[in-house]
C-alpha cells in the first residue's frame, strides 16, 4: 500500500539502525514503527492529509462503488435464500472481489436486523493439495434441520 514516501522512508531507515539492538528492545521499536506505519496509512484513507493524487483516488469510494456492494450483497443473499451454495469460487460471478467479507456483511445483517435466518456453512477441499475453504447458504430458523 503507498502512503506518505517521507514517512516509509523514515520507518526503512529507522528499523535498518536497530537490527543489532537487543531482541526485546529491537521488537519494541518495531511495534511502535508498525503503529506509525498503520496509523499513518489510517489517516491517508481518511482524508487527514493527501500525498498526491494519484495515490490517494484509490482509497476514496465513490457512490457507484458503494451501490455496487450493496447490490452484490443482494444479489448472495438471495442467491442464498433460494437454496444456493455460494463459495468464493462464485465471487466473478456476483461481481465482488471477497467473499468472505460479503459473508461477513450478510451475517452483521441478519444479526442486526434480527432476520428469521440462519447462515450455514461447509469446508470443503479445493485444488492439487485439498486447501480448505468454505461453503455458504441460508435457511430459515423455524426448519428444523440443522446446517
Amino acid at each position: 500500500m503507498n502512503y506518505d514516501p517521507n514517512i516509509q522512508d523514515a520507518v526503512r531507515q529507522i528499523r535498518t539502525v536497530i537490527r543489532d539492538l537487543p531482541s526485546g528492545q529491537r521488537l519494541f521499536i518495531e511495534n511502535k514503527l508498525d503503529r506509525i506505519s498503520s496509523q499513518s496509512k489510517r489517516a491517508i484513507r481518511r482524508g487527514a492529509w493527501h500525498v498526491d493524487q494519484q495515490h490517494t483516488e484509490h482509497y476514496e469510494q465513490t457512490h457507484d462503488q458503494i451501490a455496487k456492494r450493496e447490490s452484490a450483497i443482494k444479489t448472495v443473499m438471495q442467491a442464498m435464500l433460494s437454496g444456493r451454495k455460494v463459495s468464493y469460487l462464485d465471487e466473478k460471478e456476483f461481481h465482488v472481489s471477497q467473499m468472505h467479507t460479503t459473508i461477513t456483511k450478510i451475517r452483521r445483517k441478519i444479526e442486526k436486523k434480527n432476520l428469521p435466518y440462519i447462515l450455514c456453512d461447509e469446508v470443503f477441499h479445493v485444488g492439487e493439495n485439498n486447501t480448505p475453504s468454505k461453503k455458504y447458504w441460508l435457511i430459515r430458523k423455524e426448519e428444523d434441520g440443522i446446517c
